[in-house]
């Protein structure tokens, strides 16, 4: 895969100012292990994101109902623990881990959108650790090292995020996982039309991920949805199948002209990348883990701007999807 650097105008430093505010609010928050769903109290996050200020705060807030072109933003300076423990080598979260970067990341995921999760993936965590797992370098999932295709998150279920945010714990010391978006906007500039309105018919079976361990979605979308000055997609080559060859071919020109608008950069400490799951995919390099503790290690979260329309569908008194329900509302 080949990245161009990610532009400056969406690469935003937090200010020392900004910075603080942030670190003394993350560090009072962290008292609880605030990935659990059953731990997580939105509404003191909430109350504290909204004495967040700053012109970096406020391009957030722009960022969740505007967007920008290349569907990406790009955060730098966010506190981390002062003291982090080795890479998890399962993927799940240290015992003795403090909570300051999982703080910093519901706080900035309340000014652009409401945290959630899914109760059969990763055990419903709403803040979840993205780490290589030995055995599982080949897999098309956020546990392997080999290339991971670009994918929008969670395409085949009925409810998939509308945003996700990733904070870089630890980068890779190699420099070799980066971490690209392509946006949908720029990728139509490369399609004729005739391709463009294939791929906005619903001809494409998508299937769930394996991360989703034995809970199965499967449904037939279009991969282009609004397709004026809004357009939106769904799109996962590795999951989809095309239901005959015209529309397997605008998928393969479609991934071809995302190729062509790759933006990417290898993520450091304290770096996060906020994707707008509506307009931009993502995927990842590879890379080689040496399982000694000191491998990549992000954290990810998911975010809705439609949280009134989950209501009905998450595990009570949490922010979590039920998939008996989802499975419902998708029926």
């Amino acid at each position: 895969m080949l990245c161009q650097n990610c532009p400056e105008d969406i690469k935003v430093v937090l200010s020392e100012r900004e910075a603080l505010q942030l670190a003394s609010s993350s560090m009072e928050l962290a008292r609880y292990d605030i990935s659990n769903p059953m731990l997580y109290r939105h509404a003191d996050f909430e109350d504290a994101a909204q004495h967040l200020s700053g012109p970096t705060f406020d391009r957030l807030r722009d960022f969740a109902y505007t967007g920008n072109e290349y569907g990406t933003f790009v955060l730098k300076g966010l506190p981390i623990d002062s003291y982090l423990s080795k890479t998890p080598v399962d993927g799940r979260r240290p015992s003795e881990k403090l909570s300051v970067s999982e703080a910093a990341a519901a706080l900035v995921g309340c000014l652009i959108g409401e945290i959630f999760s899914y109760a059969d993936e990763k055990d419903g965590l709403l803040i979840q650790n993205i780490c290589p797992v030995q055995g599982q370098e080949t897999l098309q999932e956020n546990t392997g090292s080999a290339f991971l295709e670009y994918h929008t998150e969670d395409g085949f279920h009925p409810l998939p995020p509308d945003l996700l945010m990733l904070t870089c714990l630890r980068g890779d010391r190699t420099g070799k996982a980066l971490t690209a978006t392509a946006s949908v906007t720029r990728a139509l500039r490369h399609l004729d039309s005739h391709v463009v309105e294939l791929l906005a018919k619903p001809n494409y079976e998508i299937k769930s991920s394996s991360s989703f361990g034995g809970s199965h979605y499967s449904r037939s979308v279009a991969i282009l949805n609004n397709t004026g000055s809004d357009t939106g997609f769904i799109f996962d080559p590795s999951a989809m199948v095309a239901v005959d060859e015209s529309s397997a071919t605008a998928m393969r020109q479609l991934h071809e002209a995302l190729k062509i608008e790759t933006y990417g950069l290898c993520l450091e400490a304290g770096q996060a990348i906020i994707i707008d799951n509506t307009k931009a995919c993502h995927a990842r390099t590879g890379f080689i883990p040496f399982y000694d503790g000191l491998d990549r290690w992000l954290q990810r979260i998911f975010l809705t701007r439609r949280f009134s329309e989950y209501s009905s569908v998450l595990v009570p008194g949490t922010r979590m999807v039920d998939p008996t329900r989802a499975r419902e509302i998708a029926a």
